[in-house]
Formats: C-alpha cells, structure tokens, sequence
C-alpha cells in the first residue's frame, strides 16, 4: 500500500472511532430521567395551557387504553408469586422506544385521577431503569491492561502505545456501558452471569501460571553430601504463554470495544 492509500486508512479508521465516540456520548447525554409526577402538578399544568382543572371521562379512557397498550406491547418476564398476575417489562430497544412515546402523550393529556397518575409514574420508573446503563464488560481484562500499559511505558518508554492502551481502555469502558432492558434481555435467556470469552482465556491463562509446578531434585553424592535444584521452567512457560496472551487481546482491544460498541448502542442485542 502506498503512502496515500495508507493514510487514507489512517483517516478513516480515525474518523471510525471518533464517530463512535461521539455518538456514544450524544446517547449517554440525550437520555433524561422522569421524576414522579403528582395528580396537583397535572392540575396545575391543565390550568396553565387554559384547560379545565381535572381531566375528563374521555382523556382519562385514553390514557388508561395509552397505558394497556404499552404494557400489551412489553414482554412477559414471569408471574408476582403473590397475586399470580402476569409481569411485563421492554426487552427490546423498539419497546422502550414506543412506550416512551405513549408515555409522553399520557403526560401531555394530563390526567388528575390518582389511578392514572399511580400509572404513570409506575411506566416511567420501569423505563427509567431499562434505559439506565450499567458496565457488563470484563473488569479483568481492563486491570490486565491497564497493568500492561503502565509496564511498558515505565519500563519500555513505548509512552504511544501506553497512551493507545489507556485511550482503548476508555472507548471499551464506554463501549460496554449496557442498558438495562439489554441485561434484562440476556437475564432472561440464560446469558447474564457467566464469564466473558476474554475473561475465561484471562483466567485460563494466569490460572495456569498459579498451578504450575515446580520440580525439586535432590542429588546425593557418596560422600553424604547432597545438592538440591529447583526447575522453575513449567511457570516461566506458562507465565510467558500468558503475558503473550495478554499483549494479543490488549492489541484488540479497540477492536473489542467496536463489538460492545455494536451490540449496546446499534443493534441493541
């Protein structure tokens, strides 16, 4: 490749990574948190827009049928073991994005009867926590390389790839800020609670560097003198297997983040 063709890839993978961030940032940034509302604040909100103080017979039939339409279109995650009745929750981006939407419409009918209000109040919590991001990526592996960094740029002085490592740590960090609807999701199915990929070969890794053995030989000589040596060569083996590991998945790193990147803010899966 030639020196254009190779900074063209250079820009492009650039500009990859800090459309990524930003776009990470804007989702971070964009989502607001619903605070309870009260039946007096609707009041006060009708009286405002020039309405009448309490809602009517109708609005309040279109709020409730706003409301069983979002719970219809949620997915049933169980049964309450006291009253039997079923339980619903978005699993889905398409859920939590529609029933935002008939939730900002039941808002903006402003109902005052307390049922309604109770309602309300209870939808927003639900997608307030399935809109709430919490990181689901593996703290191992950013420990690990962040360890790595710091050796190689104190002792190596490769202070660029130091820096590259630390900056990938960030993105995957970032990256790996999950929804909750998404935890839920894979809750559900069974995937939630098991170690990563990366952390099993981590741990793999270093599990093997902690039970490796080392072996005593004792040499007697005939004039009852005796020498003891010590072979060390299995953990030198399995450490050295192991940091090579470490420096393989830390120079994908940036690479891992993309997928998590995918996965928590595109495909939302």
């Amino acid at each position: 490749m030639n020196d254009t063709g190779q900074l063209i890839l250079e820009i492009f993978v650039l500009a990859v990574f800090v459309g990524t961030i930003v776009h990470m940032l804007y989702i971070l940034l964009k989502k607001k948190h619903r605070e309870d509302i009260t039946a007096e604040e609707f009041k006060a909100k009708r009286l405002e827009a020039g309405r009448s103080e309490t809602s009517s017979a109708e609005e309040n039939e279109e709020v409730a049928e706003l409301m069983r339409s979002i719970m219809a279109e949620w997915s049933p995650i169980g049964n309450d073991e006291e009253s039997g009745e079923e339980l619903r929750a978005p699993l889905k981006q398409k859920q939590v994005t529609q029933a935002e939407e008939k939730l900002k419409q039941a808002i903006e009918i402003a109902p005052t009867t307390e049922e309604l209000v109770f309602e309300i109040n209870d939808t927003a919590r639900v997608i307030n926590i399935a809109n709430k991001r919490e990181f689901n990526g593996s703290k191992r592996l950013i420990v690990i390389v962040v360890i790595l960094a710091l050796l190689v740029g104190i002792f190596g002085s490769m202070w660029g790839f130091f820096g590259w490592l630390i900056a990938s740590c960030l993105i995957y960090i970032m990256a790996s800020l999950t929804p909750g609807f998404i935890i839920n999701k894979r809750l559900m199915k069974g995937k939630e609670g098991k170690s990563s990929i990366i952390s099993a070969v981590l741990g793999g890794a270093f599990g093997a560097v902690a039970t490796a053995k080392t072996y005593k030989t004792v040499t007697k000589y005939t004039d009852g003198s005796k020498e003891t040596s010590y072979d060390h060569s299995e953990t030198i083996g399995a450490l050295i297997f192991a940091v090579i590991i470490t420096i393989l998945i830390a120079s994908f790193m940036t690479f891992i983040a993309l997928i998590n990147y995918l996965r928590n803010y595109v495909l939302y899966v």
